[in-house]
């Protein structure tokens, strides 16, 4: 398969995907996430350009790098970085994001009468936050 089909296939393997993760109520599970960023990061690689080039001199025993035009002889092309991956929200903050929201929402629906939802509530506040405090430390550079 030449370059150019396998970036039409990956193209319409990356929509279809993402049109199914968009439609269907649970999404994509982790190993169809993985698969759909590993063809992302494929893709991104088989159509990134070169935004210059280089060529090695060997001067006194020493290597040389410069720049030059991408005609010169020994010239290599430079990339830029890789995109930076998508930044994934562990599952232990959103949870405590929506344990927060449903506190909200109970307490608009009734804001003077703490009912068992009010319990519910504040228990899946109290449980959510018990398990992220790790995790954002660990994002802080904090560690455990």
């Amino acid at each position: 398969m030449d370059k150019q089909n396998r970036i039409n296939w990956l193209k319409n393997r990356i929509s279809s995907m993402e049109q199914c993760r968009d439609e269907v109520p649970f999404g994509l599970s982790e190993d169809e996430s993985m698969e759909l960023s590993a063809y992302k990061d494929s893709l991104a690689s088989l159509t990134a350009e070169p935004v210059l080039y280089a060529v090695d001199s060997d001067v006194e025993d020493k290597i040389y790098t410069a720049l030059c035009n991408e005609n010169e002889d020994g010239a290599y092309p430079l990339f830029p970085a890789p995109p930076i991956p998508e930044i994934k929200i562990p599952h232990e903050l959103m949870d405590l994001v929506n344990a927060v929201e449903f506190y909200h929402a109970v307490k608009a629906e009734n804001p003077n009468a703490e009912t068992g939802s009010w319990n519910d509530a504040y228990d899946w506040i109290k449980k959510a936050g018990i398990e992220a405090a790790p995790v954002i430390k660990s994002l802080n550079g904090l560690g455990e």
